[in-house]
């Protein structure tokens, strides 16, 4: 393979590369306020944050996190996940049991659902209908 430089514009100047000038003194200071605000909360107890799913009493999902599904071909893992979602999204009179997965109602949550064995045309589309059944 040939590494091919790109084209020189003739209208712009040669951009140099962005430097961020930060005296060493400055670095340490802010090492140094790390170390305190380190030793600041080491003392203090660990709030851990609530759960935003539960199945049964157990806690299975915490907020800003990202969470994997996996497992062998054919042991259901989209519909699994299509229940958790549909849970998340259900309405306050829905009487639908979703395998014991329980929110708090009262929540709003958006949902980001990346499957990568499904492909666009159909099985997401039907993926989609289940979940918005399975909340109603």
């Amino acid at each position: 393979m040939f590494d091919i430089p790109a084209p020189k514009s003739h209208n712009e100047q040669p951009r140099l590369p962005m430097v961020n000038l930060v005296s060493s003194s400055e670095k340490l200071e802010q090492l140094l306020a790390s170390q305190r605000k380190i030793a600041e909360n080491k003392c203090k107890p660990i709030s851990f944050s609530q759960p935003i799913v539960w199945q049964k009493e157990n806690p299975v999902f915490f907020p800003k996190t990202i969470n994997v599904i996996q497992g062998k071909a054919g042991v259901h893992k989209s519909r699994l996940a299509e229940t958790i979602c549909a849970s998340l999204l259900k309405k306050t009179d829905c009487n639908n049991d979703l395998l014991g997965f329980k929110t708090n109602l009262l929540t709003r949550y958006a949902i980001c659902y990346v499957d990568t064995e499904r492909n666009l045309s159909t099985n997401s589309l039907f993926l989609a209908a289940n979940t918005i059944k399975g909340r109603l």
